[in-house]
């Protein structure tokens, strides 16, 4: 069996000779091969001490026929496991990972890692090997059967690092990146079993091993498995618990794990999809004070802070800015003319089918309060130069043309355009938002689709009529 899998191991990997030795601690000596025949480039991505960050990742240019000096890079302390050309090899505190990357002939193009044994050589393959052993297969689609398929490849697992003499750093590295494959394999299994997750113990079964509390999911330098790893906790999160909100998970995820790359990582792209889809929401404000509380300084916090406080100007019952710009006649209209109003604006353009087809639906929303004085319903097209007869004729086709229907053209040399999208951050068409009448922000993405938002506008008309 050892043989074997010392064979297996072996065989992973793409264009490397890979030789894991004693060395000076935790660095990578990777030498080209003089003579490549090819033009191209690979991916070298590593972890230093400063685990907040994301990781080291460099692109190396190859070019025909030119030799290259040895690439020489000092890693962090512990364990890890670095990608080279999109594959994995681990890396133990007190050693040195030689790499060989050989394209001098045709032959070596394509043809998998052929690998000396020095020292400890084979235990840099392990993390290949945990991709292979866990690699998904489609015929698994019974609880049964994944149970039964899991416990073999952990088997394996177990005698391949014994084998390869790997350290307790060592497996617990090599564990925690085991523990996020066998979580991704049973995902689906699911799907084919949806009752699997009304069971009691459902939760225990799907994560096994896995804990999102896992420190070790530091040590894993590609920055693309680490969302994935998110992802899959919270996929499993929702199926156990589909009623639970999705501020709450996120919540339980940055308050938990102890994976600080994992946090900072999972914190800045939820923010950025928060803003993207939802603008500035209580959920990010209640939210906010957390991740200040539970994440290191760094680069990721300063971005998350800058964010936080771009679109905080949004937040309800701050000033709206006072923009200018030219209703259909060619009139200049400011924000503050229609104080005293509740104010609702619709954001389109011509090239947005969308943002059309609702055009209708919002000429109906607004026509629900024709009789009512302290309300206003504007429609405000977002065109490029030149687009001004197509913007009357679809205003016109749909019924929104008047004094309440607005043109904002582009112009990035503006500086009042500049400062209408500083001040409403419009990133997108359709955007809905509603205006308080002092002018103040009452809610800066409106609720979709256009029924629910309907009920949205009555309700905060309510709230502005008795206040």
């Amino acid at each position: 069996m050892k043989k074997s899998l010392t064979i297996l191991l072996f065989a992973l990997g793409s264009g490397l000779i890979v030789q894991a030795g004693p060395g000076a601690p935790g660095k990578i000596r990777i030498s080209i091969t003089p003579g490549t025949q090819v033009e191209t480039s690979f991916d070298l991505a590593y972890l230093t001490d400063n685990v907040s960050e994301k990781s080291t990742t460099e692109s190396v240019r190859l070019r025909r026929g030119v030799a290259m000096a040895p690439i020489v890079r000092s890693l962090g302390t512990g364990s890890q496991i670095v990608y080279i050309w999109r594959t994995p090899f681990l890396v133990s505190q007190g050693e040195t990972l030689e790499v060989t990357v050989n394209v001098a002939g045709k032959e070596n193009l394509f043809k998998p890692v052929t690998a000396k044994i020095k020292g400890k050589s084979d235990k840099a393959s392990l993390p290949g090997f945990i991709d292979s052993i866990y690699r998904y297969q489609l015929e698994i689609t019974t609880k049964e059967a994944m149970d039964a398929w899991l416990e073999k490849n952990s088997r394996l697992l177990e005698e391949a690092m014994q084998a390869a003499g790997a350290n307790a750093d060592d497996r617990a590295v090599l564990l925690a990146y085991a523990s996020y494959m066998k979580l991704a394999r049973r995902l689906p299994v699911v799907k084919h079993q949806p009752e699997l997750a009304k069971d009691a113990n459902f939760s225990k079964w799907l994560f096994g091993d896995f804990e999102i509390s896992n420190p070790h999911f530091s040590r894993l330098a590609d920055d693309n498995v680490v969302p994935n790893i998110t992802r899959f906790w919270w996929e499993g999160r929702k199926l156990a618990e589909p009623d639970l909100r999705e501020e709450f998970l996120f919540v339980d995820l940055i308050r938990f794990a102890k994976s600080e790359r994992l946090k900072q990582e999972t914190a800045y792209n939820w923010v950025i999809m928060e803003l993207k889809h939802k603008k500035f929401t209580p959920a990010l404000k209640n939210v906010y004070p957390m991740l200040r509380q539970n994440l290191k300084p760094s680069a990721r916090t300063k971005n998350i802070d800058s964010l936080y406080q771009a679109y905080s100007i949004m937040d309800r019952g701050k000033p709206a800015y006072n923009f200018v710009m030219k209703d259909a006649s060619g009139k200049v209209v400011r924000l503050s003319d229609y104080k005293g109003k509740m104010i609702v604006m619709d954001f389109w353009a011509d090239w947005c089918k969308g943002c059309i087809a609702n055009l209708p639906e919002f000429k109906k929303i607004a026509g629900a309060y024709k009789d009512s004085a302290d309300i206003v319903f504007l429609t405000i097209a977002w065109q490029d130069q030149g687009t001004e007869d197509l913007w009357k004729e679809l205003s016109t086709k749909h019924n929104v043309a008047g004094p309440n229907n607005m043109i904002l053209m582009r112009n990035e040399d503006s500086k009042e355009y500049q400062r209408f999208f500083d001040g409403y951050k419009i990133t997108g068409v359709p955007r809905y938002i509603a205006i308080d009448k002092e002018g103040n922000w009452l809610c800066n993405q409106l609720s979709y689709p256009m029924t629910a938002m309907a009920e949205q506008i009555r309700n905060l008309y309510d709230e502005q009529k008795y206040e």
